[in-house]
């Protein structure tokens, strides 16, 4: 229920749909009326903070796995 604009794909309203790759930066969002925001994910998710949300799919990888321990 309610909206949720991001950034790089628009406006989301209820019966919406979203899918993102792995390493796609998502983000930044925001909301009029607030979002109820049902997710399923395949596996484990690992986020990492950017400051840049214009960073490609490679740039993210790189950066994520260069910070694993």
């Amino acid at each position: 229920s309610g909206d949720m604009w991001l950034a790089n794909s628009g406006t989301m309203h209820p019966g919406s749909y979203l899918w993102r790759p792995p390493y796609y930066t998502h983000g930044p969002f925001r909301t009029e009326s607030g979002a109820v925001i049902l997710a399923w994910l395949e596996s484990e998710v690992d986020s990492h903070y950017i400051e840049d949300p214009r960073r490609t799919p490679e740039e993210n990888k790189s950066s994520a796995t260069s910070q694993k321990i």
